[in-house]
């Protein structure tokens, strides 16, 4: 009866002892005993993972905005009800924004948007892009 008194013990604190399971130093006592995990990386390993993070973490703060698409108008809606333009693909209508420009104005050839202080000018039939840089208030 003893016996299986400690032995009932023993298994009720066993989970108990794994579950205060040192995570820095995955070991855990075990009747006594410590145990090294077996799944966990060596040190060293973990080390050289730590470094490449921080390598990683801190070349992604250095790292400049990412470049946008280039403004492309492939249509323009133009009747009296409504105005819409197509442009990158995107159905638009005054107002609306797209990669960080605002559509201001929609003309019969061509639109207008705004993007950081920049006047952009999208004409139907060409690829070139008008840009003036203008004070917006």
């Amino acid at each position: 009866m003893r016996l299986s008194l400690s032995l009932l013990l023993l298994l009720v604190t066993l989970p108990l002892q794994a579950a205060q399971l040192d995570a820095n130093r995955a070991v855990a006592p075990v009747a006594g005993k410590s145990v090294q995990d077996p799944m966990r990386p060596p040190a060293f390993a973990l080390q050289k993972y730590r470094q490449e993070k921080q390598k990683q973490t801190a070349a992604g703060s250095r790292k400049s905005a990412p470049k946008q698409e280039p403004l492309r108008l492939h249509s323009i809606l133009f009747s009296s009800l409504r105005r819409r333009a197509i442009i990158n693909d995107r159905l638009l209508a005054v107002g609306d924004r797209l990669d960080g420009a605002k559509l201001i104005a929609i003309e019969r050839d061509r639109v207008r948007l705004s993007r950081q202080g920049r006047k952009i000018v999208l004409k139907l039939g060409t690829d070139r892009l008008e840009m003036k840089k203008t004070r917006t208030r």
